[in-house]
């Protein structure tokens, strides 16, 4: 696992403290990972990315890199 900047570890504790939030960080600093590791703060094994098709690939490698947890992942159209 990479190790995190310090906004980083900022943003996933403020998305793990709240039922609801807005990550509107610039482009490029990495919003995914702060995601990813708010995941884990939370335990949530079971996680539902919607995004373009194109994207899912993206939020895979991004899960298995930042995650220290370990999740199935199933892609499709629901």
């Amino acid at each position: 696992m990479p190790t995190p900047k310090p906004y980083q570890h900022a943003g996933a504790k403020f998305l793990a403290e709240r039922t609801r939030a807005l990550l509107a960080d610039e482009p490029g600093v990495g919003k995914t990972a702060q995601v990813v590791m708010a995941c884990d703060k939370v335990r949530a094994l079971k996680v539902w990315v919607i995004c373009p098709a194109i994207g899912i690939y993206h939020w895979q490698r991004e899960f298995t890199k930042w995650s220290s947890v370990t999740r199935d992942f199933t892609a499709g159209s629901y």
